[in-house]
């Protein structure tokens, strides 16, 4: 009984840090995205172009929207797979494997 004991907090608390970390990924996924006015107004200088699409054209505001793409597309993939970990612990926990 003490065993079964051990392993059901086990399996919970690795279900809540699963949780934890999937919400992690997901606060910080929120930190890190940068829209295309955001990223023109980080990466250009006061005295760049006139308009919002010449500014967008500019190397280092495209090189800011291309990490913040990556940055979310990997943060998903941590989502993902903290997801697929929690689903094995909960089938682990009612039998079901």
């Amino acid at each position: 009984m003490v065993g079964e004991g051990m392993e059901l907090l086990k399996d919970v608390l690795s279900l809540l840090s699963l949780a934890l970390i999937s919400g992690g990924a997901f606060w910080a996924g929120r930190a890190v995205l940068v829209s295309p006015q955001q990223a023109v107004e980080i990466g250009v200088s006061r005295t760049a172009y006139d308009t919002f699409e010449e500014n967008l054209s500019l190397p280092h505001v495209q090189s800011i929207i291309l990490t913040s793409k990556a940055m979310r597309s990997g943060l998903w993939c941590i989502a993902a797979g903290t997801a697929i970990q929690a689903a094995v612990v909960v089938c682990g926990m009612t039998g079901e494997i």
